[in-house]
């Protein structure tokens, strides 16, 4: 039950977190760029981390074009400038990450997988640009409803111990959640859901909505019962009424229904 009601919010995620790679894709800082021929001044980059005045102007120009919303133009532009005019391993790894947003934005979604995969995989690229890459690729891979892909990606980037947070964790939940695989959503919602109520905060109305979820459709209907007396604690709103009722209507466990 309730399945198709995350992708909306992720959607609107995925735009925000494609601002932000948009807005830092491109470097203009005067120690990135690098005119051939000429040496770099004490204290710049090194000079595989850097970006050559043509590569980035070409950055630039499928930037205004970006900025402008004529995507598919700034797509043929990147695809010029990584065959000809972004040469070197930082320089394409760069124009990948605007490829990612160019592609996103067009809902290219193939194109974009690829394209984030390439900035995750870079061994150019910081460590927090890769792991942010991590998170919005299977943000990507969630719209498609590649939820074994969601599932290995988040996993992989684990183990290669990039910055994830919680809402990896989040995402990592919703995905097993969809796969019919509730112990294991249940195993990361339980210890979300229990770290923040030790620290004493206000439990989201969607991590509830999703715990409801998984000790529904797990068949476990006291504890639904309890994680919809918490929604309707801090959120008291008829649907969740209605599902406390419904578990009643379902469980066949009277004493469940005392507690309406």
């Amino acid at each position: 039950m309730f399945k198709n009601g995350f992708t909306l919010s992720f959607l609107k995620h995925i735009i925000l977190l494609m601002t932000v790679v948009l807005l830092t894709a491109c470097v203009s800082s005067t120690n990135t760029v690098v005119k051939k021929d000429k040496e770099i001044k004490e204290g710049a980059l090194p000079l595989r981390l850097t970006i050559g005045v043509t590569c980035k102007k070409s950055l630039d120009t499928a930037r205004q074009w970006i900025e402008s919303y004529s995507l598919s133009t700034a797509e043929k532009v990147l695809l010029v400038a990584y065959n000809n005019d972004c040469v070197s391993g930082y320089e394409k790894a760069q124009l990948q990450r605007l490829m990612a947003y160019v592609m996103s934005a067009q809902k290219k979604y193939a194109a974009a997988i690829d394209a984030y995969q390439y900035v995750v995989d870079s061994k150019y690229l910081d460590l927090l640009t890769r792991s942010e890459a991590v998170y919005t690729l299977a943000q990507i891979r969630f719209l498609t409803e590649d939820y074994e892909a969601v599932i290995d990606g988040i996993n992989q980037g684990v183990a290669d111990e990039m910055l994830l947070n919680a809402e990896a964790d989040l995402l990592l939940a919703r995905s097993y959640y969809r796969l019919n695989r509730y112990s294991e959503g249940l195993a990361i919602m339980e210890q979300i859901v229990a770290e923040k109520e030790q620290r004493g905060g206000k439990v989201k109305e969607s991590w509830l909505a999703l715990l409801w979820s998984l000790y529904y459709d797990s068949h476990d209907y006291q504890q639904a019962m309890s994680v919809s007396g918490k929604l309707m604690a801090h959120y008291p709103k008829d649907k969740y009424r209605q599902k406390r009722s419904h578990i009643c209507d379902v469980a066949n466990m009277p004493q469940l229904c005392e507690l309406k």
